[in-house]
């Protein structure tokens, strides 16, 4: 119960203190997945990190990912769009321009789904994560669904 709550308290402080603001974007964003921490380099002695997002659903996704350095701020950000049934993998490297460390988010109009891999350069230990998947509609009262509303500092 311990580490379910460190989780949910970790994905908070992220979430609110590292996502950035995504005024401006061309889609509603909906959808939100949090990666708390990743490492891409090319030293042989580090990591290199993949954001690997899948949309499982029958729609057109429109994603944006986020990179931020340790300290929180956005650092590189990418456009997605996901077909049905596709998958997109990028490297937080190549979408900032340089080794980097740090976390990551992916903002989206529809629900989907992601992984952070971690593998270090000189191939002998690999990891991977879920993202923290967060449904950002705001709750309807009149509704007899039940959705999630995480409150976002900064955001309109």
């Amino acid at each position: 119960m311990k580490i379910i709550m460190s989780i949910m308290i970790l994905s908070m402080i992220v979430l609110c203190t590292f996502l950035p603001s995504a005024s401006g974007q061309m889609f509603e964003e909906n959808f939100l997945i949090v990666f708390p921490s990743f490492t891409d380099t090319s030293a042989t002695e580090n990591w290199r990190s993949w954001i690997c997002i899948t949309n499982p659903w029958n729609q057109i996704a429109n994603a944006a990912i986020y990179i931020n350095n340790l300290n929180g701020e956005e650092i590189g950000s990418q456009n997605v769009q996901l077909f049905p049934g596709s998958t997109y993998f990028a490297r937080p490297k190549n979408i900032v321009g340089y080794d980097c460390s740090g976390s990551a988010a992916v903002l989206s109009d529809a629900p989907i789904v992601g992984i952070l891999e971690k593998t270090r350069n000189n191939n002998q230990m690999t990891s991977a994560y879920n993202g923290l998947i967060f449904d950002l509609r705001v709750r309807d009262e009149s509704s007899s669904l039940s959705w999630s509303a995480v409150p976002m500092r900064g955001r309109s």
